[in-house]
């Protein structure tokens, strides 16, 4: 969002002062496909959720960095309570890829790899007691498969038609 701390507070005062709309542009957010992704979690589906992974991977190291702890925050939460990485830095010191495992307050982890050199399979696996899920694209979600402790196939749940993405976020905003 910013830089630092003190960024994002001048930037949220200036917002407020003008009246205006300030918004990370997380668009997975906003997605028909996560508001089924929590509900999915909320159930009871696969009981108690343990632990996720995801992974996002994209050869664009000439592009800005992307980031996959969206899918962390939506399944899991937001009370983390540790955070543990570690990271390849290239010669001016960007992650080239990482892995981070954040730990939650309910005793939760995810385990996450991101990547701007290589592509992954951009899957996210959610563990739970009764079985797992699995989410296609932890960057623009296109299916959730719910299987049980047999890994036989329970559900499955296709993203609706969309344009890019981005229109759920435009409509939220407006």
């Amino acid at each position: 969002f910013t830089i630092n701390a003190d960024q994002a507070r001048r930037v949220t005062a200036l917002a407020q002062e003008k009246g205006l709309l300030l918004a990370e542009a997380i668009w997975p957010r906003y997605m028909p496909m996560a508001k089924t992704l929590r509900e999915f979690a909320a159930s009871d589906k696969i009981g108690k959720i343990h632990s996720l992974t995801a992974n996002l991977g994209y050869p664009v190291y000439h592009r800005e960095r992307l980031h996959d702890l969206t899918f962390a925050s939506l399944i899991l939460g937001d009370e983390v309570t540790e955070i543990c990485s570690s990271a390849s830095l290239s010669e001016t010191g960007v992650d080239k890829f990482e892995n981070i495992v954040l730990t939650y307050a309910s005793g939760a982890q995810a385990s996450i790899f991101s990547s701007v050199v290589c592509p992954t399979d951009r899957r996210g696996v959610i563990y739970g007691e009764k079985g797992y899920a699995e989410v296609g694209n932890v960057n623009n979600y296109e299916y959730l498969r719910i299987y049980d402790t047999d890994h036989q196939l329970l559900e499955e749940t296709l993203c609706p038609p969309q344009v890019t993405g981005f229109e759920y976020e435009l409509a939220a905003c407006v």
